[in-house]
Parts: structure tokens; C-alpha cells; sequence
């Protein structure tokens, strides 16, 4: 298979092709990634998961965003704060993206403590 720089030259932004940083690009339309993140750089390995994706739309959109989020959580924990707060600083230029999370936030009850859990294991000796 040709990459797109020997078939479509002319659809490259930047050198690279829009759709391989779909949902994760800046500058693009589909980005809404929401943050604001001050040297970002964003690259990306080829993967090819088991999942055909036949009719199913956004496929990359839908990966990368999971990917993303988590590592938003990896580096709130890394840093120290709380991963919502970190989130709203990040989104302070975006606002329909915090209105978003700040609603989500509220619904579950992110301020509350977390109920107590349960320990369902059986432990063998």
C-alpha cells in the first residue's frame, strides 16, 4: 500500500496526513480536543488493532481519544492535581468543551468521596 504522500501529495497538512491525527489535531476542524496545551507535539506509530472497522465511523477519533484522556489522567497524577482541575485549567479557551465537563462533573458527583468498596475476591492458600 502507497502512502499518501506518493498518491495525494496535495492532501498533506504539515507532511502528514489529517486523518492518521484525527480528533487530535489543533488546528483542524474535527480537532476539538478542547485544551489548550502549549508545545504540543503530536505523533503518532502505526497500529494495526484486530477490529475491522467496516461501517463503524471515527475509528481513529474513537482510539485516540481514550488514549488521550488517560494520559490526561498519567500526567494530572504525575503533576500533582486533581484530574478535573487539570482538565478546566487546560480548557479555559474552550468553553462549550468545559461547560461539557464541568456538567459531566456535576452529574456524577466528582466533589463527593467515593463510596466505600467492597472486597468480593476469594483468596486461596
Amino acid at each position: 500500500m502507497r502512502g499518501l504522500a506518493s498518491v495525494r501529495p496535495e492532501n498533506l497538512q504539515n507532511g502528514r496526513d489529517p486523518a492518521t491525527f484525527q480528533g487530535l489535531n489543533p488546528s483542524g476542524l474535527e480537532a476539538a480536543i478542547g485544551y489548550t496545551i502549549p508545545n504540543l507535539l503530536i505523533d503518532h506509530s502505526m497500529r494495526n488493532p484486530p477490529v475491522p472497522p467496516g461501517f463503524w465511523r471515527g475509528v481513529n477519533i474513537n482510539q485516540n481519544a481514550i488514549y488521550f484522556e488517560c494520559f490526561m489522567d498519567e500526567v494530572a497524577h504525575a503533576v500533582g492535581q486533581d484530574p478535573l482541575e487539570f482538565r478546566r485549567k487546560l480548557m479555559q479557551q474552550h468553553p462549550k468543551h468545559l461547560a461539557v465537563l464541568n456538567a459531566v462533573a456535576e452529574k456524577i458527583g466528582w466533589e463527593k468521596p467515593s463510596p466505600q468498596g467492597i472486597d468480593c475476591s476469594r483468596r486461596y492458600k
